[in-house]
């Protein structure tokens, strides 16, 4: 910062939704050279090149800079002017700077591996050599934005990080430690977007200004993570933290705390304000070995320190729905829920902590939702293509198809958009929402017991046993539970992650594969005729698609053709009559209606995985 002086730069800034808008943000001219580099000299930040930072001899700080005052980069000019809105609402609160005592800031650019692949994300590195460093990526490999810099909550998020490294002191990033951090970031980013007027959600959602929803804080299940303690996607603690295990669910475990934020701004009356100072108070509170058993009386000072006690009420009903004092498994789990259990005690591979359990799964009830109003839309399309609008603007159908925010995104639309941009919009909405048809959970061994427990749909799944190293970036080794037994497929694994630079040794016997692919197949069909047996006589009977081509055919020109594709992305090759999800459904050849389930026991009816054939299961060698 020294030998320079200071500047503005002003002008138009074009976001990942098209829009334009003017900003204005400071810059620094040198005194030297005359060049003009992205910094602020009142605050103390700069922004430099990753790259260089971390992987060039002496990690050399090389600054963004041009000749003349323009020609900045979109992405860079968004992080940095949504940085410094960051910085001014602490300084606001009494915190100056990341760590609270104004340390220097340098925003490193084009965050990337040491062979130059760009990483998606943004992150708080810390304080290293009296610099306050961040990093982020504003672009993908082939240069599609990110959109990162233009998502306030997202830079702020990693702000809070750099504030709660100080008030926590030597914070475990591990277990419930590291979920009430990730939690104390989501909530105060969410705080910071929304009194600073920068966006129109009200779900708190996380980067949604990206233009992809990262987690939603009201419904943390949306985005596969739990409700409460031990829903589903819960993370057991852990004696082993690793990245394979999200070191006892850090990002997973954040949304208890998440939705007692949430819910008490939306539920409870708190406004955002109060909120803000509220959950200062709770951070600044927090001790370096806290779990989420010592948030209630945490959570009960902070409000009396914040004046705000009158919500007390109102966050002792969220702490009880949330659960968060339980650590045990509960007596009973919800309805159309239960618990598996897989042993690996017999296996000594199996006890590296790299080992991950996926339970996948598919929800053929959201299906048949799907297809009866994709059906019913696509109707309309085709027989009235007059009435479009009017029918998008109903609403009601489409938020239960696309959901809340997708729906309210694509009625945003509605007032700039021709009938043609309206019909493109809702296809690729409703493919997007589509992905929640497939779930999955994931668990981990569970401090001192040597089995993996897992809370999931009371349906039939696909299991697989994953270990990676290294961060994530090595597969230690897989295997898959096809009927009753445990697959190898190590070997399988390494041959399709192979690196360019070293080839695969090993051997997987022919037979073996035969073996695997028998199995799958078996599995499918059970799966199949467990869950949709029922239909096929109806698909048999009715063909949908040929059916809704013909209507189609009838559609004028201009959006006949949108209109088709949107009919072969949503209906296949072939459908069926459907239900609304969560009704009972009544069997036609048995004309029985099937009562939901009830409750059932969770500890003492935990259905255990097969174990036969973990004993095969092997570590691949790691990579010198």
């Amino acid at each position: 910062f020294e030998h320079m002086k200071a500047g503005t730069w002003t002008g138009d800034v074009t976001g990942i939704n098209g829009e334009t808008s003017t900003i204005t943000v400071p810059v620094m001219q040198s005194e030297d050279n005359g060049k003009w580099y992205l910094g602020d000299l009142e605050r103390r930040i700069a922004i430099a090149d990753f790259a260089t930072a971390a992987y060039q001899e002496e990690h050399p700080l090389v600054l963004e800079c041009r000749e003349n005052n323009e020609g900045w980069d979109s992405e860079d000019l968004f992080f940095y002017y949504n940085y410094i809105r960051t910085y001014d609402f602490y300084a606001d609160m009494g915190w100056m700077g990341p760590d609270g005592e104004g340390t220097d800031v340098i925003i490193l650019k084009d965050l990337c591996t040491e062979d130059g692949i760009f990483l998606d994300n943004a992150c708080s590195i810390g304080k290293v050599e009296n610099w306050e460093m961040f990093g982020y990526n504003g672009v993908m490999q082939d240069g599609t934005p990110l959109g990162l810099g233009q998502a306030l909550d997202v830079i702020a998020h990693e702000f809070t990080h750099a504030v709660t490294a100080t008030v926590m002191d030597n914070n475990l990033y591990e277990n419930d430690l590291g979920a009430i951090n990730e939690s104390m970031s989501d909530i105060m980013g969410n705080l910071v977007e929304q009194i600073c007027d920068a966006t129109e959600d009200t779900g708190w959602n996380l980067g949604e200004n990206t233009g992809s929803v990262i987690r939603c804080m009201s419904v943390p299940s949306l985005y596969e993570q739990p409700e409460f303690v031990w829903d589903m996607n819960y993370g057991p603690h852990t004696d082993n933290p690793t990245t394979a295990n999200d070191r006892g669910g850090v990002h997973f475990n954040s949304s208890l705390l998440n939705k007692i934020a949430a819910k008490l701004c939306i539920e409870k009356g708190m406004s955002e304000e109060e909120a803000a100072f509220f959950w200062m108070a709770a951070a600044f509170g927090l001790t370096p070995g806290a779990d989420y058993s010592e948030m209630e009386p945490l959570l009960s000072w902070a409000m009396e320190v914040s004046g705000t006690t009158k919500y007390q009420e109102g966050l002792s009903e969220l702490i009880r729905e949330t659960d968060i004092n339980r650590r045990t498994l509960p007596e009973t789990l919800p309805e159309g829920r239960k618990l598996v259990r897989l042993d690996i005690s017999g296996n000594d591979a199996l006890q590296d902590p790299g080992w991950v359990l996926f339970g996948y799964q598919f929800d053929t009830d959201l299906l048949k939702l799907y297809l009866k109003r994709g059906r019913e839309i696509l109707r309309e399309m085709s027989e009235n293509p007059e009435d479009l609008m009017a029918l998008v603007k109903t609403g009601e159908e489409l938020s239960d198809l696309l959901g809340m925010e997708r729906t309210r995104r694509l009625l945003e639309k509605l007032d700039t958009a021709d009938e043609d941009q309206v019909v493109e919009s809702f296809t690729r909405e409703f493919v997007e929402a589509a992905g929640r048809l497939f779930t999955y959970c994931i668990s981990w061994e569970e401090d001192g017991t040597r089995q993996i427990p897992m809370v999931l749909k009371d349906r039939n799944a696909l299991y697989l046993l994953l270990n990676v190293r290294n961060s994530g970036t090595e597969p230690g080794g897989a295997a898959i539970l096809l009927g009753d037994r445990w697959y190898d497929i190590s070997g399988i694994l390494e041959v399709s992650l192979k690196t360019m630079d070293g080839e695969f040794s090993g051997e997987v016997p022919e037979e073996a594969l035969e073996e695997i692919f028998k199995a799958a197949a078996d599995k499918v069909l059970e799966i199949a005729e467990d869950k949709i047996s029922v239909q096929l006589d109806k698909i048999r009977k009715f063909d949908l698609k040929d059916f809704a081509l013909k209507k189609l055919e009838q559609a004028e020109d201009a959006v006949v053709g949108r209109i088709r594709k949107a009919g072969d992305l949503l209906l296949g090759e072939k459908s069926a009559e459907g239900h609304e999800a969560g009704e009972a459904v009544e069997n036609p050849e048995t004309a029985e209606t099937k009562e939901p389930a009830a409750e059932k026991p969770a500890a003492s009816e935990a259905e255990y995985l097969p174990t036969a054939g973990l004993e095969n299961v092997k570590l691949l060698p790691e990579k010198e």
